[in-house]
C-alpha cells in the first residue's frame, strides 16, 4: 500500500455557475491557490477555458441505468440543462418562487417524478465527482489533504438550497476512493457577491483611488440567467439611485449585491459590509431604483 505523507491541509473552493463551474485549492500554510484544471482539451471552446467545467447535464432521457447524466466533454446530440437550474426543483421550493425562473419551467413539470428527480441529482453528483477527482489528484501530487469545502451561492438561496447542496457534495466525495472524509461541518457557504469582493479587493487594490472622499463600492451580480457583471463604483452614497437611473439599462434576473466600505489605515486597505447582502429574482427598471433607495438611506 502506497502512503503519501501529508504536508499541509487545504480548502477546496467551488463556484457552480449556470454555464460553467470552477474550483480552486487554497493551502492553509502559505495561502497559495491552485486552480483545478480541466484536462479534457476537447471540451474547451469559446465558452470554456482550461479552468472551466461545463455545468450542463442531460437528465431528460431515461436510458440505461449506467448512462451518465453528466458528460464532461458535453454531448450535442442530447437535450441538456444547467446543473445549477436542477437545484431549484430539487430544493422543494414553492411554485410562486419557481415561476420567477423561466429557464426552469420545463423542469417543473417533471419535479414530482421520482426517476427524473433522481437523474437530476445524479447529474449534479457526477459533475462534482469529475471535478473532485482532479482536485484530489493535485492534492496527492502536492502532498495536501482537503479538510474544508467552500461553496459560493446566490444571495436568494435559502437553507433548503444549502442543505441540498451540502448533501450532494458529501455524496460526491463518498463516490471517490480514496477520498478525504468531508462531513457537513466541513462545508461552508459564501455569498457570491462577497466572494467576488474578496477577489477584486485583493487583486485590484491599486484601482481604488485612496484620495476619493466617498470610498463605497457596490458589487452587483446579475446572474447567469442573463449575464454576469460587477459594477464597481465610487460615488456619494446618497446619489446611487440617480447614477444608476442614468447609466443602467433595464435590469433583469439580478441575483444579488452588496455595498462595501473601503477603509485605509497605515497603508493597509480593509473593506467592510456597509449593508446586508441583498437578493432578488427579477427586477424592472423602476423596482431597482426604489429598492436601491431603501437600501442606502
Amino acid at each position: 500500500m502506497f502512503i503519501v505523507r501529508i504536508r499541509c491541509v487545504s480548502t477546496l473552493g467551488v463556484d457552480c455557475g449556470s454555464t460553467s463551474t470552477r474550483a480552486v485549492l487554497l493551502r492553509h500554510d502559505t495561502r497559495q491557490t491552485t486552480a483545478v484544471v480541466n484536462t479534457h482539451g476537447d471540451n474547451l471552446n469559446a465558452r470554456f477555458d482550461q479552468f472551466s467545467f461545463s455545468s450542463a447535464a442531460f437528465p431528460f432521457e431515461e436510458g440505461p441505468p449506467d448512462q451518465p447524466v453528466y458528460v464532461l466533454r458535453g454531448d450535442r446530440n442530447r437535450r441538456g440543462i444547467s446543473n445549477k437550474y436542477c437545484m431549484y426543483p430539487l430544493a422543494g421550493l414553492k411554485d410562486s418562487i419557481l415561476l420567477e425562473y423561466p429557464l426552469v419551467h420545463h423542469l417543473m413539470q417533471h419535479r414530482h417524478d421520482p426517476a427524473f428527480r433522481a437523474r437530476m441529482r445524479r447529474g449534479l453528483v457526477e459533475m462534482f465527482v469529475e471535478i473532485f477527482k482532479l482536485a484530489i489528484k493535485i492534492c496527492r501530487k502536492d502532498k495536501m489533504r482537503i479538510t474544508r469545502v467552500a461553496l459560493t451561492v446566490p444571495a436568494v438561496w435559502t437553507m433548503e438550497f444549502e442543505e441540498l447542496y451540502a448533501g450532494i457534495v458529501m455524496e460526491a466525495f463518498r463516490c471517490i476512493e480514496p477520498a478525504p472524509r468531508i462531513d457537513r461541518d466541513a462545508i461552508e457557504f459564501y455569498n457570491e457577491t462577497e466572494a467576488l469582493a474578496h477577489f477584486l479587493f485583493k487583486n485590484f487594490e491599486n484601482e481604488i483611488d485612496p484620495e476619493k472622499k466617498y470610498n463605497y463600492i457596490l458589487l452587483i451580480d446579475f446572474g447567469g440567467h442573463s449575464m454576469v457583471c460587477a459594477a464597481g463604483l465610487q460615488f456619494p452614497v446618497l446619489y446611487l439611485p440617480r447614477f444608476f437611473v442614468r447609466w443602467l439599462t433595464p435590469i433583469r434576473a439580478m441575483q444579488g449585491g452588496c455595498l462595501f466600505q473601503i477603509v485605509r489605515s497605515g497603508g493597509d486597505m480593509r473593506f467592510f459590509r456597509a449593508a446586508e447582502p441583498f437578493g432578488m429574482y427579477f427586477l424592472s427598471f423602476l423596482q431597482f431604483h426604489t429598492f436601491a433607495e431603501k437600501k442606502i438611506t
